[in-house]
């Protein structure tokens, strides 16, 4: 990958995101909030459980490190249909899930998520009311992104419990692969609180601005709304506010490579560019999205420590 330019010269670095093949239907216009659901809710909420889509649906990830340690993803949650799973520290976020009610498009439920680690884990979502059951598998060293729009029948009828797992074949890096510490979120403390704005995160101790520009299928555009999550991490939503599209991590790596990481997992296959800002040394390093993919990546090169030439 070539190394990120300084905001001074004039160049711009857009990165395109590979797509995870055989773990996503066919692209679809991803509606901006789900549909009120009639059918009774049975999922119960716990530390390991996200409930969603009214509580229709449960949601728990086990996982797998480097090391060969085994646990469970610990849930939050964030809207209605959307929460995500922590695995090493609190405020290390790993893993976005969204699960759609798109019965007015084609009858079904979409399951979203993406990545934010690059562990292996597998993620299963049980359909509470049919008893029908979705594993998506990520192996080690995958940053995955995936919209399925084709998880689960729209029917409120109960049915004989099934079983379906999905395999992630394909991998997105940026920056070589780097093995993620479970401990190195959080390493970097802000003297004073970040700056807020509307359209814009401040992480890894306020010294990473990040914004996002859209543009939907119809030819609008826009920009993401910004709400942080913790020191390192935030996400953006670009219809609604219940929405979560993309969620965006800076680490501090340099005690590993002299770096600054970035990474990034999405919820939404619309058009976008994600520019990060290093505001120490006025640094600007720009991902792009293409239209009609769901992209999660890490870039372990993304910015040098030190000032630029």
């Amino acid at each position: 990958m070539p190394a990120p330019v300084c905001a001074s010269s004039g160049l711009l670095l857009l990165l395109a995101v590979l797509t995870p093949g055989t773990a996503q239907a066919s692209p679809a216009r991803i509606p901006d909030r789900s549909a009120p659901l009639s059918a009774a809710a049975s999922c119960v909420a716990a530390p390991t459980t996200l409930c969603l889509n009214n509580q229709r649906f449960k949601a728990e990830v086990q996982w797998k490190d480097f090391q060969g340690h085994t646990g469970s993803g610990q849930a939050i949650p964030l809207t209605s249909d959307t929460g995500y799973f922590w695995f090493f520290s609190s405020n290390n976020v790993e893993l976005v899930v969204k699960v759609l009610d798109a019965r007015a498009f084609n009858g079904r439920f979409w399951v979203f998520y993406g990545a934010l680690s690059n562990v292996e884990y597998t993620l299963t979502v049980t359909d509470t009311t049919s008893g029908h059951v979705k594993s998506y598998t990520n192996p080690s060293g995958t940053f995955g992104s995936v919209g399925d729009t084709d998880a689960f029948s729209g029917s409120t009828t109960a049915t004989a419990a099934a079983s379906q797992t999905v395999q992630l074949r394909e991998t997105s890096r940026l920056g070589g692969m780097l093995e993620i510490p479970a401990d190195l979120s959080g390493t970097a403390l802000a003297a004073a609180p970040c700056p807020v704005e509307p359209t814009s995160l401040y992480l890894s101790g306020c010294r990473f601005r990040v914004s996002v520009s859209w543009k939907d299928f119809q030819g609008n555009t826009g920009q993401g709304q910004a709400v942080p999550l913790t020191s390192d991490t935030g996400y953006f939503w670009f219809f609604s506010s219940n929405n979560v599209e993309l969620v965006v991590k800076v680490l501090d790596g340099r005690a590993l490579n002299g770096r600054f990481w970035v990474f990034y997992g999405a919820l939404s296959n619309v058009e976008y560019d994600i520019t990060v800002t290093d505001t120490t040394i006025g640094q600007v390093t720009r991902y792009r999205n293409p239209a009609q993919r769901f992209g999660s990546a890490g870039d372990t090169q993304a910015f040098p420590p030190g000032t630029c030439p």
